[in-house]
């Protein structure tokens, strides 16, 4: 499981830092469809966190 958690903090460290700067310039040019952004995005990364590790449970940080 190990591996796997090295797959989820990547994944994860990437979306906070994408989701923080996206996140900055919508608020700068002041666009209310945020999430026409962060729903695939999310998707997107949840997607690649589950097809590196083959676990569900990866996708929403759960230890079984």
């Amino acid at each position: 499981m190990t591996k796997g958690w090295n797959h989820v903090l990547f994944w994860g460290a990437l979306w906070g830092i994408i989701e923080a700067t996206v996140g900055h310039l919508l608020h700068q040019a002041a666009l209310p469809l945020g999430w026409l952004f962060w729903f695939p995005l999310a998707v997107g990364f949840m997607q690649m966190v589950y097809s590196q590790t083959q676990k569900i449970t990866a996708v929403f940080l759960l230890p079984w």
